[in-house]
Formats: C-alpha cells, sequence, structure tokens
C-alpha cells in the first residue's frame, strides 16, 4: 500500500505553481489549477497562510505576472530555507506594486 504524503504533495503543487508563473507566455490554466489545490490543502500550515493564495488569486485574475512570479518565488524561497521560522515574512512588500 503506498501512503500519501501531504507535505510533499504541497511542495510539489509550489514547485508547479512557479513553473507555471515562470512560463512565457504564463501557463494560466495550469497557475489556476496548482492555485485551487493549493488552496484546498494549504490550510493546514500556517505559512504562507491564505492571504497569500488570496493575492496569487487576485494576481491572476489581474494578470499582473510580474507580482505573481516575485510572490511565488519569495514564498518558495522561505519554504526551501525555512527563513520564514526566523524572521517576520513580509510577502507583500515589493517594489513593483508602486508602478
Amino acid at each position: 500500500m503506498d501512503s500519501f504524503d501531504l507535505k510533499h504533495k504541497r511542495d510539489l503543487l509550489w514547485r508547479d505553481l512557479a513553473a507555471a508563473a515562470h512560463r512565457a507566455p504564463l501557463d494560466i490554466e495550469g497557475f489556476g489549477l496548482a492555485l485551487q489545490q493549493l488552496f484546498a490543502i494549504d490550510r493546514f500550515w500556517t505559512f504562507p497562510g491564505r492571504g497569500v493564495l488570496l493575492r496569487l488569486s487576485y494576481y491572476l485574475q489581474q494578470r499582473q505576472c510580474a507580482l505573481m512570479v516575485q510572490l511565488v518565488d519569495n514564498c518558495i524561497d522561505h519554504l526551501r530555507s525555512n527563513r520564514y521560522r526566523r524572521q517576520n515574512f513580509e510577502p507583500f512588500q515589493t517594489h513593483l506594486e508602486r508602478l
């Protein structure tokens, strides 16, 4: 019997999200699917949180690709390094939103 590892599934979804965000042109369908699946399981973790997923959803609706890529990359960087455990994470502090 195979076991199901929810953390591994979550990590794969974040990776899929990043791959879709970095694709040119943007893989809207792939990004939306990965984001939808993350909404279903990411609630079991406190980081990066529902607010980040909602912001990514908004960026997708508005086709703000640069902001999506930056936020996804920030989240993945913090998830991989566990840096979010040692410092405050401010995912929305970016110079891109002032443009």
